[in-house]
């Protein structure tokens, strides 16, 4: 429709009977200036899914960057459609153990990962439900205390996957926030 892109839609349905398996969702958290476009996906023989695409910027403070600017991505989900391992505590779909994985466990607002992370860290928002999402926020700080990133979730049961390449190495805590309360937060290490 011409408008900014950011999400990309994913479901997985079953080869015998057509029905749906899962469906997942996944945010860019972009400046306004990105469009996001899922181009392609495959089924690997291991049961997980790989979807490619690429980012164009159409705005930039560099005179001597041409427009628009173009970078392609690759994400690969595992066989429940998790790019966070354990974002789906009722999958079993090939699903092997874990391995220290962080698992959605039922307090869990959401969860982080990779951990450490070097470009992006991915964070799973869980199913909320009775709350308007509205009144959430995902705040980053710095352990002075520094926010260095912050943005609304439009929706729970969704992948949103945020660039940390401006971030300095060293560790992170992700808030959960809602109307000035911290319900969730979890440490994360960015490595360079």
């Amino acid at each position: 429709d011409g408008g900014t892109h950011y999400e990309a839609q994913v479901i997985k349905c079953d080869s015998t009977d057509g029905s749906m398996m899962w469906e997942r969702y996944y945010h860019f958290v972009e400046s306004q200036s990105d469009m996001h476009h899922a181009i392609d996906l495959k089924a690997t023989p291991d049961g997980s899914v790989v979807f490619c695409g690429d980012a164009s910027d159409t705005w930039s403070q560099n005179p001597n960057l041409e427009l628009p600017a173009q970078q392609g991505w690759i994400v690969k989900l595992d066989a429940c459609g998790c790019l966070v391992p354990g974002c789906d505590e009722g999958c079993t779909v090939g699903v092997e153990d874990a391995g220290g994985h962080p698992e959605l466990d039922s307090g869990s607002l959401f969860i982080i990962g990779p951990n450490p992370a070097r470009d992006y860290i991915n964070i799973y928002i869980n199913k909320i439900s009775n709350i308007k999402l509205s009144t959430f926020n995902i705040q980053v700080h710095d352990l002075a205390g520094n926010m260095v990133k912050s943005f609304t979730p439009h929706r729970g049961d969704t992948t949103y996957i945020v660039d940390t390449t401006g971030l300095a190495a060293g560790q992170y805590v992700v808030s959960l926030v809602s109307e000035g309360a911290v319900l969730q937060s979890e440490k994360i290490m960015v490595v360079r």
